[in-house]
């Protein structure tokens, strides 16, 4: 048998309990002083159990000084018994738990289907990958340049400027997104409260996990081509009159003309989202030069890329 002591030890409260994880049921730790390998077990109450999510409960495993990460689960419902193996390094906290898990994204450009019934702040929905990606985009006809975005790396370090470049606030149901992964990863979301039994049209349904896999109404934007049309952004401190003019040029073509706001300090600031080439015709491809122009005088050159909002501080000329 198995050498060495070991505890098993009940917790009131899960420590550090990912948000995007409802628990059913105690969490527990387990210590051992020498490896150990065995199955570990949960029956569950019906009653903690997020209505319709059954299917997706699985165990999650955090090792000390780690995250949460899910572990092979075998579920009986008819028994209410959850079961996994234990890694071999198996110290740290176990819990049952539902979470729906999303395709895994790979390295570059995704199209993630949003299919929770709950509209949700984009922070807030894709925490389970909140270091894993750079930004999402909505292509939204209704708009200027097509398409909204949200910068991951301004929301989080540079308030100020997310304000003005981010404007995409959140996720709905039943719409999809342009994602680009820093690397491959599986995002996780969180169930629905029991609040959210119609939300942006989600019919209501005994099973969730039914509604989550099958959103009303098509999905936008139409599969992956539409990735080569989102525009690239460009945002800084903007050095110039107010009414100052800032405008993208690709050689001979204007691809895009700035918004310019006061912030909170007086500087001037600016958003430019300049088009691709098969938004208009001869505009932005992955490192094509972009010419920003203020007052008719060239005051940079930055390479075309969409895949996250870039940071170019500009002066008029003299």
């Amino acid at each position: 048998g198995d050498s060495g002591a070991l505890t098993l030890q009940a917790l009131n409260e899960p420590p550090q309990m990912a948000p995007w994880l409802t628990p059913v049921g105690k969490a527990y730790r387990f210590a051992a002083t020498e490896p150990f390998t065995r199955t570990i077990a949960f029956n569950y109450l019906q009653r903690d159990v997020p209505e319709g999510f059954e299917p997706v409960l699985r165990l999650y495993f955090l090792p000390d000084g780690g995250g949460w990460q899910p572990l092979d689960t075998r579920l009986d419902a008819d028994e209410n018994l959850a079961a996994a193996r234990m890694p071999a390094q198996a110290n740290g906290v176990y819990v049952l738990a539902a979470s729906v898990e999303l395709p895994q994204l790979q390295e570059g450009w995704n199209l993630l289907a949003y299919t929770i019934p709950e509209t949700r702040t984009v922070d807030v929905a894709l925490a389970s990958i909140r270091d894993d990606f750079t930004a999402v985009y909505q292509y939204d006809p209704a708009t200027e340049t097509g398409w909204r975005i949200y910068d991951n790396w301004l929301q989080a370090n540079a308030p100020e400027f997310a304000e003005l470049v981010n404007d995409l606030p959140a996720l709905a149901y039943g719409q999809s997104y342009l994602i680009y992964a820093t690397q491959t990863v599986t995002p996780y979301l969180a169930v629905p409260g029991p609040q959210a039994a119609v939300v942006q049209g989600a019919a209501a349904t005994s099973d969730g996990v039914a509604a989550a896999a099958a959103p009303a109404g098509p999905l936008l934007p139409a599969p992956a081509s539409q990735v080569g049309t989102a525009p690239a952004v460009y945002y800084g401190i903007l050095v110039a009159s107010p009414g100052a003019s800032v405008v993208a040029r690709v050689g001979a073509v204007e691809c895009g003309r700035a918004e310019t706001r006061p912030g909170d300090d007086g500087a001037l600031r600016y958003v430019l989202r300049v088009a691709s080439a098969a938004q208009l015709a001869g505009c932005g491809d992955p490192g094509t030069p972009v010419e920003f122009v203020v007052d008719g005088s060239v005051a940079a050159i930055e390479s075309w890329s969409n895949n996250r909002a870039l940071r170019v501080d500009l002066a008029a000329g003299p």
